[in-house]
C-alpha cells in the first residue's frame, strides 16, 4: 500500500497530465503579447546578434520560471524573447531569414521550452534542421514528447521527472553528432515535478553559464545567482 507521500505525488502527477490534456484545447493568449511585452527590455538600435527563445508550456502560467530566466539573461545583455509554445513557427522563419542573410550574425542560436513548450523547442530545431541551420543549445524542462533530437542541434540539455512529471530520457536522430545531456532530476534528491522543474535556480545558473560561453563574452559576465 503506497505511503501518503506517495500517494500525493502520484494523484499529483496524474491531475497535471489531466489538466494539460483537458485544457489543451482553450485558446491561448497570443504570443505577440508576450513577445511585445518583452520589446522594451530588449529594444535595441540594430539587430542583436543571435537568437534566444524561451517557450512557455500551457496557458503561460504554468511556466513562470522561464519568464524569470528571461529576465536573468536579459539582465546579462542576453536578447531573451519569452513566449507562448504555439508561437514558435514565427520565430522559425525569423531565424531562417536572419540565417540567409548573415551566418555569423544569426549565431548563436539558442532554444529553451518547459512541457509543450519543451516539445515546441524540438519542433523548432527540427525545422531549422530541414534549411540545414545548426542550433547551438536546446535545453529541455520536461517535455511531453519523446522526440528524437535533431541531427542540427549541437548541444541538448534534458531536464526531466519521470515520476514526478511526464517527461521522457530522449535519444538523437540518426546523424546526430552533438552533445546529449539526460538529466533525470528524480536522482539529485529534490521534490521537483512538472509544474517546478523549469523554477530551480541551479539549472538555471547552468543555462546562463553554457548561453554567456556561446557569446564569448559579448554578453555581461554577471554573477549567476
Amino acid at each position: 500500500m503506497l505511503k501518503v507521500g506517495a500517494r500525493a505525488r502520484v494523484w499529483g502527477r496524474a491531475f497535471v497530465v489531466a489538466l494539460m490534456v483537458g485544457l489543451a484545447a482553450v485558446t491561448l493568449r497570443p504570443a505577440e503579447s508576450l513577445a511585445a511585452s518583452d520589446a522594451g527590455v530588449i529594444a535595441v538600435k540594430a539587430q542583436p546578434k543571435g537568437s534566444v527563445y524561451l517557450y512557455l508550456g500551457l496557458l503561460n502560467v504554468f511556466s513562470t520560471g522561464l519568464d524569470s530566466l528571461g529576465s536573468k539573461l536579459r539582465a546579462r545583455g542576453v536578447p531573451a524573447v519569452v513566449m507562448n509554445y504555439a508561437g514558435w513557427g514565427g520565430p522559425a522563419s525569423e531565424v531562417e531569414s536572419r540565417y540567409a542573410k548573415n551566418k555569423a550574425r544569426a549565431r548563436p542560436i539558442v532554444i529553451v521550452g518547459h512541457s509543450f513548450g519543451a516539445d515546441a523547442a524540438i519542433a523548432m530545431a527540427a525545422r531549422l534542421g530541414q534549411k540545414k541551420i545548426p542550433v547551438d543549445l536546446v535545453v529541455i524542462f520536461d517535455a511531453t514528447q519523446r522526440q528524437p533530437v535533431p541531427a542540427n542541434v549541437r548541444h541538448l540539455i534534458n531536464y526531466y521527472s519521470p515520476n514526478g512529471g511526464v517527461g521522457k530520457r530522449l535519444s538523437p536522430a540518426k546523424g546526430f553528432r552533438g552533445r546529449l545531456e539526460n538529466i533525470n532530476v528524480d536522482k539529485l534528491g529534490k521534490d521537483i515535478d512538472h509544474l517546478s522543474i523549469e523554477k530551480q535556480a541551479v539549472f538555471h545558473r547552468r543555462v546562463i553559464s553554457e548561453v554567456l560561453r556561446l557569446y564569448g563574452g559579448s554578453a555581461k559576465s554577471a554573477s549567476l545567482e
